[in-house]
C-alpha cells in the first residue's frame, strides 16, 4: 500500500492520507509501539492536524481496519474478475490474496489486535460472517463435483478458522513467509478434501505459484 506525504490542505484528501500513514505503521511496527508522534512524522505533519480528523488513536485505529478490509475486499474483487471460473478458482485466490497481503504484515499487529477487546468482538463477528460465507462455497464446490461429499462442512470451517488464527499469531511461524504457509495451508486442507478433479485444479494453483517465486 503506498503512502504519499501530504502536500495540501484538502480535509478528504488529508484525512485518508493520515489513514493510510497510520495502517503502515501499525502493520509494519505493531499497534502498541506506534505513537501519534510516530505517525505524525510518518507524513510530515504536526501532532493538531491529526487530532483535528480524529479524536484519539482508538478512532484513528477503528478508521483503519475499516479501510485495510476494504482494501482487502477490493484486492480480492479485482482477482475474482479475471481469476474466477469455479469456486476452488474463488477459495483459491482469496487465499492468494490474504496471505499475500499477510506476508507484509508484522505478526505483532495482531497479537496486539487481540488485547483490544472491543476491536477483537467487531473482529469476531466479522469472521463469524466469513466462515459462513466459506461454507457457502464449501457446499457449492460440491455441488460443481469439486469437493468431496462426505465432509462436514461445520467441523472443516472451525479448523480451517482456528489454524488460520494459529498461522497469524503463532511466533514459531515468524521466520516463514505467508506465501509458503498459505502453499501448505492450501496443499493440507483443500487438496485433501478435493476431488481428483479439484485436486488437478489445486495443482495447477500451486504450480502457478511456484513459478511466479522462481522468477522473483
Amino acid at each position: 500500500m503506498t503512502v504519499k506525504k501530504i502536500e495540501n490542505n484538502d480535509s478528504n484528501n488529508v484525512h485518508l492520507r493520515i489513514i493510510e500513514g497510520a495502517s503502515k505503521l501499525f502493520l509494519t511496527k505493531g499497534i502498541k509501539c506506534v505513537r501519534m508522534d510516530d505517525i505524525a512524522h510518518e507524513l510530515g505533519v504536526s501532532k493538531r492536524t491529526i487530532y483535528e480528523h480524529f479524536e484519539d488513536k482508538d478512532q484513528l485505529l477503528r478508521s483503519c481496519l475499516t479501510h485495510l478490509h476494504r482494501y482487502t475486499s477490493d484486492k480480492i474483487l479485482d482477482h475474482l474478475r479475471t481469476n474466477s471460473r469455479n469456486t476452488l478458482d474463488v477459495l483459491l485466490t482469496m487465499y492468494e490474496v490474504y496471505f499475500a497481503i499477510m506476508n507484509r504484515v508484522n505478526k505483532q499487529f495482531f497479537i496486539d489486535l487481540q488485547k483490544l477487546p472491543e476491536i477483537k468482538q467487531k473482529n469476531d463477528r466479522r469472521e463469524r460472517l466469513n466462515l459462513h460465507k466459506f461454507r457457502h462455497l464449501m457446499h457449492k464446490g460440491i455441488e460443481e463435483g469439486l469437493f468431496r461429499e462426505d465432509i462436514n462442512l461445520d467441523v472443516l470451517a472451525y479448523i480451517l478458522h482456528h489454524d488460520l488464527k494459529l498461522i497469524t499469531l503463532e511466533q514459531q511461524f515468524k521466520n516463514q513467509s505467508a506465501e509458503e504457509l498459505g502453499k501448505a495451508f492450501i496443499l493440507f486442507y483443500l487438496r485433501g478434501i478435493a476431488t481428483p478433479k479439484g485436486q488437478q485444479i489445486i495443482e495447477q494453483f500451486i504450480d502457478k505459484l511456484n513459478k511466479k517465486e522462481n522468477k522473483q
